[in-house]
């Protein structure tokens, strides 16, 4: 290892000013200049760290010095130029850079929204016309044609719930006349619970796309929403078909229950003579706190009725017969209790990712200007054949195919680059139309190359991302080269260690002591 460096000790006049742009020199290694700024902005970055033993400047400054001189050396052996390296800086690389291309605004006035619907529950019927999302354009375009048909059938006074059971695709409430009943937030697929909370009561709301195909919906109602309720019951079960006789056994023994609750008795009493709920029984019928969530909706619509501490009449579900008491209500969360988790549900939604993405996506080429010449894209995605399937379609018939087809900033990306991306980027959804695919790659090859440019602009915007990607790159460097010279060695070479051992271990040794008894 070379140690060819000079010491400006004279710079270190060590008052922490980290505004100058143009920083002295500190180390010379090499021919590689350190800077003082680098230098000081490390000491106190590990300065702040809680450790037993505090390590003075100059104590640290021969630490930093052995520091910078393995790093140098692992550059001059190549460690920066192997593919390991490359490939795991390029994964630290985007993972640095995401919280500085990630537009925020979108979520955060999402959760506003989303806060501010979650007040209330609403009922909704639809109507869908099934389509996959990669299904071809004509498949999409037929789809829509019948939905948009749908839609002028209803709004010319034929009844939504005599289409809905006739026309939809959705086996689960094409049945019940369309009808979903009541449901708040992150109940339903995003696109769909947007177009929802949007309509009126009593209108009819898309069409809208969603994963499943087409949509038209019908708001019929809207309440606001109550909080859990802690609900305690009385239950007689029924059977899945009961008779006549069962229903009439079972309505003429929930009657006693309730019958004897009119006259005094103590709930609990009564709860333990007439309720059929193994589960409750013995807990006076307590069931804890419940929300339309995680009940039937028969059973939530009669709990929901009651003010806290009264019980309601007999009613029934397809479970059996039942006597209800709300405990107490909870009321419902604060903003502030739900920011981060609303947070966090709407930040893993697909679409919203989109959003986010696309918002970002346009600001990048507002900043820094982006063109995109499709008369030259077209050449090029007339060439890709089914090849692309097995991922053996080749680049080269275009590599005389110069013009530009995007440009970003000062970096232009020609037709050859193009070919050369979706070369590369196989088409693995055999599901997918030929022209599907092909868009898609077309799509990511314009933003991958947005994205890029912005990285690559990171470290003169912004002074924390590049040293922390500096750090990043000197320390793998560090741990490569220490990894090789002196872990594995160490593992491979047990006779060298002992040797090592065997000539040192006269040299540190206790100096004479005294021992006091």
């Amino acid at each position: 290892m070379r140690k060819v460096f000079s010491l400006l000790i004279a710079t270190l006049a060590f008052q922490f000013s980290f505004c100058q742009s143009d920083s002295p020199t500190l180390l010379t290694i090499d021919n590689h200049n350190v800077s003082k700024a680098e230098f000081l902005r490390i000491y106190k970055k590990n300065s702040n760290i809680a450790t037993e033993e505090k390590k003075s400047i100059d104590e640290y400054l021969d630490l930093f010095i052995n520091y910078k001189l393995k790093v140098i050396e692992a550059e001059n052996l190549g460690y920066d130029t192997a593919k390991s390296f490359i490939s795991e800086m390029s994964g630290y690389r985007d993972q640095l850079a995401k919280p500085y291309l990630t537009d925020t605004t979108v979520v955060d006035s999402l959760v506003k929204v989303y806060y501010n619907w979650s007040k209330y529950e609403i009922n909704v019927s639809h109507i869908m016309v099934r389509v996959g999302t990669t299904a071809p354009p004509a498949d999409s375009l037929k789809a829509y044609k019948k939905i948009v048909a749908i839609k002028d059938s209803i709004d010319n006074g034929i009844p939504f719930e005599r289409i809905a059971f006739n026309n939809s695709d959705d086996p689960g409430s094409r049945a019940n006349d369309g009808k979903l009943g009541w449901f708040s937030v992150f109940r339903m697929i995003y696109p769909f619970e947007q177009t929802a909370f949007n309509t009126p009561v009593g209108q009819i709301g898309g069409p809208v796309r969603t994963i499943y195909g087409y949509h038209v919906l019908k708001v019929n109602g809207k309440r606001l929403k109550k909080g859990p309720m802690d609900v305690s019951h009385i239950m007689v079960i029924l059977p899945p078909h009961p008779t006549d006789e069962q229903v009439k056994a079972a309505k003429q023994k929930i009657d006693s229950a309730y019958s004897e609750l009119q006259h005094g008795v103590d709930w609990n009493d009564v709860v333990k003579k007439y309720s059929e709920h193994h589960a409750s029984k013995d807990k006076g019928g307590e069931l804890g706190w419940v929300t339309n969530e995680n009940t039937s909706e028969e059973f939530y619509e009669n709990c929901a009725k009651l003010d806290s501490g009264k019980y309601s009449k007999p009613f029934r579900t397809r479970y059996g017969f039942h006597i209800a008491r709300v405990n107490a209500y909870k009321p419902l969360p604060s903003f502030n209790e739900v920011k981060d988790s609303y947070t966090k549900k709407l930040s893993a939604i697909q679409d919203v990712i989109n959003l986010s993405e696309d918002k970002t996506l346009t600001g990048i080429k507002n900043e820094y200007g982006f063109s995109y010449y499709e008369e030259n894209a077209e050449p090029v995605l007339k060439l890709v054949d089914s090849s692309a399937y097995e991922g053996k379609w080749n680049a080269e018939k275009a590599k005389d195919m110069n013009a530009p087809v995007l440009k970003i900033g000062d970096k232009t990306y020609t037709q050859y680059d193009l070919a050369k991306y979706i070369a590369k980027h196989r088409f693995y959804k055999q599901n997918n139309s030929f022209t599907t695919n092909l868009d898609r790659n077309l799509k990511n090859f314009k933003h991958e190359a947005v994205l890029n440019y912005a990285k690559d602009q990171l470290p003169s915007k912004y002074p924390d991302y590049k040293n922390l990607l500096e750090e990043y790159h000197d320390g793998i460097l560090l741990f490569n080269l220490t990894e090789d010279k002196v872990w594995k060695k160490a593992v491979e070479d047990s006779a060298g260690l002992q040797n090592f051992y065997d000539n040192l271990a006269t040299k540190y040794k206790w100096k004479e002591r005294v021992k006091l008894s």
